[in-house]
């Protein structure tokens, strides 16, 4: 998935995010978010990034 857009997990794991391109979700491991947006982390709950990914 390339485009504007957003993308929702639910995990066990943490968050990473910095500069520019892409996101990664490991089953129930960790999610690495790099892209023009933010990420937003809720303890066990939702994770959402916004703005250009590549998925």
């Amino acid at each position: 998935m390339v485009g504007w857009g957003y993308i929702i997990g639910v995990g066990w794991g943490y968050i990473i995010g910095v500069g520019w391109g892409y996101i990664i979700g490991v089953g129930w491991g960790y999610i690495i978010g790099v892209g023009w947006g933010y990420i937003i982390g809720v303890g066990w709950g939702c994770i959402m990034v916004l703005g250009f990914r590549v998925l």
